[in-house]
């Protein structure tokens, strides 16, 4: 069995993102509860920043998938981070697979690898290069599956 593995540096700045964020809110609120002078008198710009940005991490974990494939059992298990929600696809059950271009900006200049495995002409399993460490082991576990050719992008930016 194999399962997706994150990019480390990626999680490293994301959980530091996410702690300044908390200790600027944590301390916005104890100065209002307390009736503490804030240090500066335009604390608000950076309290409302940083509870979006805390809302926007909060949405960006809640998507975020780990993946096992286990090609002796050959089934395809789908945990949730947060929820720990776990959905297990067989390998009978889905279409296949194919490969995605994905871009993460909106200039569209950066493409990642992705895997999309479909079931019923849909996409029930995106697996990204570029949050996932080993994207080529996963790859070649999937040899079981059906493969269903590449999409356009893909083809466009040849990889």
């Amino acid at each position: 069995m194999i399962r997706t593995r994150f990019n480390k540096f990626d999680f490293v700045i994301f959980t530091t993102g996410m702690y300044f964020m908390i200790a600027i809110n944590i301390y916005c609120i104890i100065s209002f509860l307390f009736k503490v002078p804030l240090l500066s008198a335009n604390i608000k710009i950076p309290f409302i920043a940083s509870a979006i940005g805390i809302i926007m991490m909060g949405f960006i974990i809640y998507k975020i998938q780990i993946v096992y494939i286990d090609t002796i059992n050959k089934m395809i298990i789908v945990k949730r981070f947060i929820t720990k929600k776990t959905t297990i696809y067989r390998f009978n059950e889905v279409d296949g697979f194919y490969d995605v271009a994905i871009t993460h900006t909106t200039r569209r200049i950066y493409y990642s690898k992705a895997i999309a495995i479909t079931k019923n002409k849909k996409i029930i399993v995106l697996i990204d290069s570029h949050y996932c460490s080993n994207y080529k082991e996963i790859r070649e576990n999937l040899y079981n599956l059906n493969y269903l050719g590449a999409d356009k992008n893909w083809i466009k930016n040849n990889f």
